[in-house]
C-alpha cells in the first residue's frame, strides 16, 4: 500500500509568519517529515527563509494569493529572502497561491530543475532579483511544466524555460529590465548541459513595460560552432500581447551574432506566433526557419527582411493587420540565376543582366502562391519538370506569372503580359520560342541557311500570328513553313526579297485543324 497522503497547517507546526523569524530549518524539517503527497498549507502570512527552500519529492503547496502593490506582494501568502526550488523527486509537485519574494542575497522566486515533470503552479506571484520562474534542463530533462495564472514583477527575466513542452497560460511578466517571456535553448553551464525548449507554449500571457523584449526566443552554444547540440523548435505563441516594451517579440538573434566571442546563435525553427497584438514595441524576427503567422496586429513597422544580417526563410504569413510587416510584403529583388531562391517574401522582380531560362525555384514553400514580375529584357520563365505554365513562355519586362507550389510541381494560376512589342528571332533557329507575343520579326542574311519556321508549342500561343520576313542585309530566300503546323496555300510567294523588303503573313491558329491557317499576305517596303 502506499503511504497515507494527509493536510498540514504550517504554522501549527511552528512556523512563524511574521516575515522576520527564520523558517528555514523548520520548513526543512516539515518536508523531510511530510509523505508524497501531502499538502502542505501557508495560512496568509510572511515566511522569511534565509536559504532556497527546496522541494524533492511530490507536494501540494498552498496559500492565499497575494496582491501586488507598490513593488512588493501583500495580504496573502509570502516567502520572503530565499526562493521555492524544485528538484530531483519532486515530480508531480503543485504550488498553489504562493507569492515569493527574493532579498538581494538570492536570485529567482521559482526555480525548476533537475530530472522532473508535471509540475504545476497556479495563482503565484514573484518579484525576483533574477528570474520570477526558471524551468530548466540543464540538469536533467524537465518537462510538461505547468505555469497557469501567474505573475512575476520587477526583476530581471520574468517566465523562462529551457525545458521541454512548459506551458504558460494566462501570465503577467510586468516591469522586468530584460525579459518578459523567454523561450530559450542554450548550454551556459557546460558544453553538455543543455537546456532545450521543444515544444513550448505561451498562451495568453502578457507582457508589460518590460524594458527589453517582451517575449523572446533564442538558441545559442556557448562551446562550439555546433547547432545540432542545441535545439529550439517547435514552439507557440498564442494570443498573447506586448505593451509599452522596448520590442512586444523577438524571435532569434542577427546572423553571425556571437554575443562579443561569448556564443553562436542559431535559427528558432518551426515557430507559430497566432493572435499576437503588438501595443508598442516593435516585433522583431531575426533569425528563424518555418517560422509561421497566424494572425498578428501591429502598432509599428516590423522588423522582418532577409539579408546578411536577418534571415527568415520559410516564412508563412497571414492576418497581418496594422502597420507594416517588414519587408515581406514588398516586391522584392529576385536573385539571379536559373534556380532562384523565394524562401522568403512571395512577391518579386527579376534583374537578370545575362540571358537567363528559370526552370526551377528553390527553397519553396508547400502551397503558398508566388508571383514573378518580370524586370528585365534577358528573363525567361518556361514549362520544365518542376514548373507547369499553362500558358507559353513568360517574358517581357512588365510581364508577370502567378504560381502555386504543390506536391513539388509550380502550377500557374495567373498571368499578365507587357504590352506586345513583337518579338525578333532569327530565320537559322531551329525552332521558333514566341513566348506571349503575336508578332515574329524573322530576320535573315545573305549568307544564312534559313530553317524551316517551325513554332514551339504553337497551341499555347495567341490564335493570332503575324511573320515578318525581311533581309539584314543582300538578297535572301524566305524559309519554309514548317507543314505539320501550316497551312501554305500554293500562292503564297516565296520570291527573294532584296534589301529593304518585307514579306508579312497572317495567320490564325484553327485548334480543330491543329494548325495555322493564311488569313493574308503581302510584299512591303521597311525601309
Amino acid at each position: 500500500m502506499g503511504e497515507e497522503t494527509s493536510f498540514k497547517n504550517v504554522v501549527q507546526l511552528g512556523v512563524v509568519a511574521d516575515g522576520e523569524t527564520d523558517n528555514i530549518k523548520t520548513l526543512n524539517q516539515i518536508i523531510l517529515d511530510a509523505n508524497k503527497g501531502d499538502t502542505l498549507y501557508f495560512p496568509a502570512g510572511n515566511y522569511f527563509v534565509s536559504e532556497n527552500l527546496k522541494i524533492n519529492k511530490m507536494l501540494n503547496l498552498v496559500g492565499v494569493k497575494p496582491n501586488y502593490k507598490s513593488g512588493d506582494l501583500t495580504a496573502g501568502s509570502v516567502i520572503r529572502g530565499g526562493g521555492i526550488f524544485l528538484i530531483g523527486g519532486s515530480s508531480g509537485t503543485n504550488i498553489t497561491g504562493i507569492g515569493v519574494v527574493n532579498n538581494p542575497d538570492f536570485t529567482n522566486c521559482f526555480d525548476v530543475r533537475g530530472a522532473l515533470s508535471a509540475i504545476s503552479f497556479k495563482n503565484c506571484l514573484a518579484i525576483p532579483v533574477q528570474h520570477g520562474f526558471l524551468i530548466e534542463s540543464y540538469d536533467g530533462e524537465v518537462s510538461n511544466t505547468v505555469v497557469d495564472s501567474c505573475e512575476s514583477y520587477d526583476g530581471i527575466h520574468g517566465f523562462i524555460s529551457k525545458a521541454l513542452r512548459t506551458t504558460f497560460v494566462n501570465c503577467l511578466a510586468m516591469g522586468m529590465s530584460n525579459l518578459g517571456f523567454g523561450i530559450i535553448s542554450d548550454n551556459i553551464p557546460a558544453k553538455n548541459s543543455i537546456g532545450m525548449a521543444v515544444d513550448n507554449k505561451v498562451i495568453g500571457c502578457r507582457a508589460v513595460n518590460v524594458s527589453g523584449d517582451g517575449f523572446m526566443q533564442y538558441r545559442r552554444n556557448y562551446y562550439e560552432d555546433n547547432e545540432g547540440a542545441v535545439i529550439c523548435n517547435a514552439n507557440q505563441f498564442i494570443g498573447c500581447s506586448g505593451y509599452n516594451c522596448t520590442h512586444s517579440l523577438t524571435l532569434g538573434e542577427n546572423v553571425g551574432n556571437t554575443g562579443w566571442g561569448k556564443y553562436r546563435a542559431y535559427a528558432v525553427s518551426n515557430t507559430l506566433v497566432a493572435g499576437f497584438t503588438e501595443y508598442g514595441g516593435p516585433v522583431r524576427f531575426l533569425y528563424t526557419t518555418n517560422l509561421t503567422i497566424a494572425g498578428l496586429f501591429l502598432r509599428n513597422e516590423a522588423i522582418v527582411k532577409q539579408d546578411e544580417v536577418d534571415s527568415n526563410m520559410g516564412m508563412v504569413a497571414s492576418g497581418v493587420n496594422g502597420a507594416k510587416f517588414g519587408q515581406f510584403d514588398d516586391i522584392l529583388p529576385l536573385e539571379d540565376g536559373v534556380k532562384p531562391n523565394i524562401g522568403f517574401g512571395r512577391t518579386f522582380r527579376t534583374a537578370n543582366t545575362v540571358g537567363t531560362v528559370i526552370t526551377d525555384f528553390t527553397n519553396p514553400i508547400s502551397g503558398q502562391v508566388y508571383t514573378i514580375i518580370i524586370g528585365d529584357s534577358n528573363t525567361s520563365i518556361r514549362t520544365s519538370e518542376t514548373i507547369q505554365l499553362s500558358g507559353s513562355i513568360v517574358k517581357g519586362t512588365g510581364s508577370s506569372v502567378i504560381l502555386r507550389y504543390q506536391d513539388g510541381i509550380y502550377y500557374e494560376i495567373g498571368r499578365s503580359m507587357s504590352k506586345d512589342w513583337g518579338t525578333q528571332l532569327h530565320a537559322t533557329d531551329e525552332s521558333l520560342e514566341l513566348g506571349d507575343s503575336g508578332l515574329v520579326d524573322l530576320l535573315q542574311a545573305s549568307t544564312d541557311k534559313p530553317r524551316t519556321t517551325t513554332i514551339v508549342n504553337p497551341e499555347l500561343h495567341n490564335a493570332y500570328l503575324t511573320v515578318i520576313n525581311r533581309s539584314t542585309n543582300g538578297e535572301i530566300t524566305p524559309p519554309d513553313f514548317n507543314q505539320n503546323q501550316f497551312i501554305v496555300p500554293d500562292d503564297l510567294s516565296m520570291d527573294s526579297l532584296d534589301w529593304g523588303q518585307a514579306r508579312i503573313t497572317n495567320w490564325v491558329y484553327v485548334s480543330a485543324l491543329g494548325k495555322y491557317v493564311l488569313s493574308g499576305w503581302r510584299i512591303t517596303k521597311y525601309y
